[in-house]
């Protein structure tokens, strides 16, 4: 298959946009079967675990409405490490905050939503900023107010619809 025939045929079947299809034919035989779906974001430290989760959740078309499960490595404000997080929403899990949790960069936060269809999602802390000024809210998934700001949205098209 020639270049343009491959970026015909992601476009197509894939759901890729022009702007995506930049680069030699090895790069987008790379995208179209190895990046993941992922959604880059600044996110202030006093929203919760589950409003990272609401984020992921609105940018793939996924509703909230599913129980979660959370596994994150918790540090303490030591730097000390706590026993990992590993509890369902629900209970004080999904309203613990981001200040609280500790997170480190390089840090993974395996989610899994809706118990039993095996869809885990894994969310990697790039970057830790102190800033003096506060994100503005924006709306995401059935009206949750979030202290967030959207950087980038990529590969998409690789996540399967929720129902069907």
């Amino acid at each position: 298959m020639k270049k343009d025939e491959l970026k015909a045929f992601m476009k197509k079947y894939h759901g890729f946009k022009d702007n995506e299809l930049s680069g030699t034919k090895d790069v987008l035989l790379r995208k179209l079967l190895c990046e993941p779906p992922s959604v880059t974001f600044l996110i202030d430290s006093r929203e919760c675990l589950q409003r990272i989760l609401v984020i992921f959740l609105d940018k793939i078309g996924y509703d909230d409405t599913h129980l979660f499960n959370v596994k994150a490595p918790l540090m303490s404000a030591t730097g000390s490490a706590m026993d990992p997080l590993d509890a369902p929403f629900g209970g004080d899990c999904g309203s613990a905050s981001l200040e609280d949790s500790y997170l480190n960069v390089g840090n993974w936060i395996h989610f899994e939503y809706d118990f039993g269809s095996t869809s885990i999602i894994k969310m990697h802390v790039d970057d830790i900023e102190n800033r003096d000024s506060v994100l503005p809210e924006e709306i995401f998934l059935y009206n949750h107010p979030t202290r967030a700001q959207i950087l980038s949205v990529n590969n998409l098209h690789h996540v399967a619809p929720q129902y069907g």
